[in-house]
């Protein structure tokens, strides 16, 4: 039942997995899952508040495997100004020959997290409504998304027994993003910046970094990214020896 439900997501923290500032100021979010709003709203609304005051924020959906859209409204909804309202997602069911449209909200707790860089780290295993968060980012072009293709999930359905010994998943529904009337399924979100997905948190902060300093970053600030920047490049080089050894040759 819902409390159940509610208890088990609980113990878990509602998949927000981490959040954390990284060097040169920059924001970090592990989601494992979009847990119902009405389950994980207050700890994302913690999290955002937590991140506030980054200067750019990365959103790790490698181990991602989906949830609720409202939860992506939510959390796009940090992203975008109040107003006017960005249409996010049309799920269309066939079923009922009815569409459910997704938009961005006018309220959010605390503050929203705009004009500042955004990246979204995706893997093979990214599925479904974190394949929506990372695809609102790129094709509204919020964001960035950094690592590997997603595996490729957007159409809802269900199983339909046909006979004592045979069951089918099919479709009933149907993603219909409003900018580029497609959706992922099938190819799955193709990054901006396509990197092995163990390398690609150090590949965002390097860019983070990159960019803050472009910008013209000043003072304290600008010492702190020269100083993380090294660091960062360093962790990046390991990352990508310890790819090439674990894997017996380039990647």
């Amino acid at each position: 039942d819902l409390e159940r439900q509610y208890q088990a997501s609980r113990r878990r923290n509602f998949d927000l997995n981490k959040v954390e500032r990284l060097a040169g100021n920059v924001g970090y979010i592990q989601l494992f899952s979009f847990e119902p709003p009405e389950f994980a709203g207050e700890s994302l609304a913690a999290a955002m508040t937590l991140i506030a005051h980054t200067e750019a924020l990365i959103f790790d959906l490698r181990h991602n495997q989906g949830g609720s859209p409202a939860t992506v409204a939510l959390l796009c909804s940090y992203l975008f100004p109040a107003h006017p309202p960005i249409h996010l997602n049309d799920l269309y069911w066939s079923e009922t020959d009815e569409t459910h449209q997704w938009w961005t909200v006018p309220y959010v707790p605390g503050q929203r997290y705009l004009d500042k860089p955004v990246f979204a780290l995706t893997s093979p295993e990214t599925f479904s409504a974190a394949e929506e968060f990372a695809y609102n980012l790129q094709v509204l072009k919020r964001g960035a998304v950094v690592g590997e293709t997603t595996r490729g999930g957007a159409n809802p359905g269900r199983g339909f027994r046909l006979h004592d010994h045979f069951w089918v998943f099919m479709p009933t529904g149907q993603a219909i993003n409003p900018v580029t009337g497609k959706n992922w399924d099938g190819t799955g979100v193709m990054p901006n910046v396509k990197v092995p997905a163990e390398t690609a948190l150090d590949t965002a902060h390097l860019m983070a970094l990159n960019h803050l300093l472009e910008v013209g970053a000043e003072g304290i600030a600008r010492r702190e990214l020269e100083e993380a920047l090294p660091r960062v490049e360093r962790s990046l080089q390991q990352a990508r020896q310890d790819l090439i050894a674990n894997l017996g040759g380039p990647r």
